[in-house]
């Protein structure tokens, strides 16, 4: 997944425009799986995306978790 491609995901799940996915807005982004996921599942993958424990995910958590930006060694 390149930058461009979160880019477009944290435009669409950033209902408010803040520049950041709060909990609710992720909760609503990923409702359609809600029905194959516990409130704790949900919870869980927040957390991993939300590093700072601030209660929204920045571009940069995004990017982080997602490797993107970071070199591989092989």
């Amino acid at each position: 997944m390149d930058e461009e491609e979160v880019d477009r995901i944290l435009a669409v799940a950033d209902a408010d425009g803040s520049g950041e996915i709060e909990y609710s807005e992720w909760v609503i982004a990923t409702i359609n799986k809600a029905n194959l996921l516990s409130d704790q599942m949900l919870i869980t993958a927040f957390s991993l995306f939300d590093e700072d424990g601030g209660g929204s995910i920045s571009p940069e958590e995004i990017k982080d978790v997602l490797g993107i930006g970071k070199s591989v060694d092989s």
